[in-house]
């Protein structure tokens, strides 16, 4: 049988790590729910979840087929008291088989409560550690893969679909050992009871599980239909929600109402489908297991008249073949929660082969001490093509640049220059395409991940906070941080006096998203954030996007101060604190154009000194002049003389004497 992992692996390896699936027009498609896959090919995929438990589902088993002989024997005593204590009035002869009765069922009903019990362990067990496995691998997936994976789909496939998965490959098992025992048990009794009207009724259990198996088919296409439909509706709302101010302040509420509702019908046919897939197989089901029990009782009255047989005989026998079709009737409903399984199966398993962007490399390994130096090769950066143009277009485009030791580095630029992406190479949450990037002369590449980010505060154009308090969410990262730090942290940002008026203070909780909090609030409780982790590195992109004047003014002026002794790299518009900076580096178009301090850079009288001017109109008159263009600049003062001369060289001498800040 193929093996549909390769197939997947094959389909997402066009077109590279983090693929996602796109419109011609660019914009995301609606996820495909994946190629639907096979029973077989869901438990070799899945299994491996649920093993740690298969003593606990061993157990239910056994506990679950004891649970049926007991039934089995229950059955019989049913004849036997029909025929000897009813059918001769006999009381004497019912007790003892009543005893028994009595003494089956409580051991009956025990033994199947105890097996439910440790059947349920073992699936919650494996559905928590399916769930597990899929959240660990998104989390080593770049932000391409999210911009093209809808939030609610994503949510869709790690709790509805793991689930299913989840309960498939822990519970199925057991239930068909269980439902094929019980067949076995209930049928071997109803051929020992009447061989010849056995037959019949197993006929009728062959003509029912094949019905089973073709609906089963069906429900694997409508099944994966539906969980692609819900996975839909899950990114409508979520969308939604997250942009609900913006739809009320545009007064979009219709547009948006109308969306969600047309994923909400696609949903509906797809689930109404599903449905009657599973209304259809039951009602097949009950008819052929009414037929045959007719069937049987219509017999077995001909044969009691002609005294062939006993009427404890036929109940039991009756009873037998009652017994029979409920097991069958849940194999075949097995059969088809088992396609609806395999579609998603097949959407964990297109999760699962899309392979990561930025691993650790063979060999990585972790960083134990920091100078601080990086220094950028040749570095390109493309992002993927979104039109019909034949070449991708360049994020960064050859770019070479060194940030020294110890250094405070503001890389400016108009909008769309590549800035950010220069930054995000730090903490690798993207590599380049072509080049490298080196900290302390080695490739970022060849240190491992957590390791590296451990040594770099990072900061993000776009805010994110997380739920809980103030104080959990300054210290977020930075486990086992003091009071003392944090405060200092939130201080520094100009944050602390906004705490103190809240409620509780730093135990105010802010609400999902950072929600009870201004967008300045957030963005200086995300600085502050990266401040008290106390990295030798800090990467900061526009961290005064959000905030007012005044505000501002005070942490740019708390900067230099709480970032001393660590290498800095500060992604701004905001220009006030470029003259306070060992050097600026100007992006434009993705390349670097220039480097070098302020005033060596206004007096270039290039991008930077009319990016400058632009902000303030009189900047302070140049002292000398340098050299232009994107080779480095010497500037005035001594330690920009110093920073300079590293821009060319590796870790230098200097740097490998000094002792490591970190």
């Amino acid at each position: 049988m193929p093996d549909r992992r390769t197939k997947t692996s094959d389909r997402l390896a066009g077109p590279g790590p983090d693929a996602a699936t796109t419109t011609t027009t660019g914009a995301p498609a609606v996820t495909d729910a994946g190629e639907p896959s096979t029973l077989r090919a869901t438990f070799r995929r899945f299994w491996p979840a649920a093993r740690p438990d298969r003593r606990r589902l061993a157990v239910a088993g056994l506990l679950t087929v004891l649970a049926t002989a007991c039934e089995t024997a229950m059955i019989r005593l049913f004849g036997q008291i029909t025929d000897t204590a009813l059918g001769h009035g006999d009381l004497a002869a019912f007790w003892r088989p009543a005893a028994i009765w009595l003494v089956l069922a409580a051991g009956a009903g025990a033994a199947a409560a105890y097996g439910q019990y440790r059947q349920a362990q073992a699936t919650h067990s494996t559905i928590l550690r399916l769930r597990d496995r899929v959240f660990c691998h998104l989390q080593g997936m770049s932000d391409s893969f999210f911009a093209h994976r809808p939030a609610g789909d994503l949510v869709t496939r790690l709790s509805s679909d793991a689930t299913e998965v989840g309960t498939m490959v822990s519970a199925g098992p057991v239930e068909a050992l269980t439902g094929l025992v019980s067949v076995l048990l209930f049928g071997g009794a109803a051929l020992f009871a009447r061989w010849d009207l056995a037959l019949v009724s197993f006929a009728a259990a062959g003509v029912l599980l094949v019905t089973a198996r073709r609906f089963g088919r069906a429900a694997t296409s409508a099944g994966a239909a539906e969980r692609a439909a819900y996975g839909a509706v899950a990114s409508a709302v979520d969308d939604n929600v997250s942009a609900m101010a913006l739809a009320q302040s545009l007064g979009t509420e219709s547009f948006e109402r109308g969306r969600v509702h047309h994923r909400g019908l696609d949903w509906l046919r797809a689930s109404l489908a599903e449905a009657r897939i599973a209304a259809l197989s039951s009602m097949v089901a009950g008819l052929i297991e009414t037929a045959v029990v007719l069937a049987v009782l219509g017999i077995g009255t001909w044969e009691v008249a002609a005294g062939r047989l006993t009427v404890g005989g036929l109940l039991s026998f009756a009873a037998f073949v009652g017994y029979l079709f409920g097991p069958v009737h849940a194999l075949g409903d097995l059969v088809v929660s088992a396609g609806s399984a395999a579609g998603s199966a097949a959407r964990l398993a297109e999760l699962l082969d899309t392979r990561p962007a930025v691993v650790d490399t063979p060999g990585a390994r972790p960083l134990t001490q920091v100078y601080g130096e990086l220094r950028f090769e040749d570095v390109r950066v493309r992002y993927p093509d979104t039109s019909r143009r034949a070449e991708s277009r360049s994020a960064l485009d050859r770019v070479s640049l060194t940030v020294p030791a110890g250094s405070f580095t503001v890389v400016t630029g108009p909008s769309g220059a590549g800035k950010s992406t220069l930054a995000r190479l730090v903490p690798r949450l993207r590599d380049p395409d072509e080049g490298r990037v080196l900290l302390d002369g080695r490739d970022l590449r060849g240190l491992t991940l957590t390791s590296l980010r451990c040594a770099i505060a990072y900061v993000a154009q776009e805010t994110v906070v997380t739920a809980g308090t103030v104080r959990a969410a300054i210290a977020y990262g930075s486990p086992g941080a003091s009071d003392n730090r944090i405060v200092a942290a939130a201080r520094a940002t100009g944050l602390d006096d906004d705490i103190r008026m809240l409620p509780d203070g730093y135990d105010t909780q802010v609400g999902e998203g950072g929600a009870r909090l201004s967008g300045g609030q957030r963005q200086r409780l995300a600085v502050a954030r990266a401040l008290v982790r106390n990295a030798p590195m800090l990467v900061l992109d526009e961290p005064t996007a959000h905030l007012d004047a005044a505000t501002a003014a005070t942490f740019l002026a708390a900067l230099p101060v709480v970032a001393a002794g660590r290498t800095v790299i500060l992604v701004t518009h905001d220009l006030r604190l470029a003259p306070r900076a060992d050097q600026i580096v100007t992006v434009v178009g993705g390349r670097v154009v220039e480097v070098g301090p302020h005033r060596a850079l206004i007096a270039a009288e290039g991008p930077y000194a009319r990016l400058y001017a632009a902000a303030y109109p009189r900047p302070a008159r140049p002292s000398r002049t340098i050299r232009t263009g994107v080779q480095n600049v010497a500037g005035e003062h001594r330690t920009h003389r110093e920073a300079s001369q590293r821009l060319h060289s590796g870790p230098s001498r200097q740097n490998k004497q000094r002792p490591p800040i970190w």
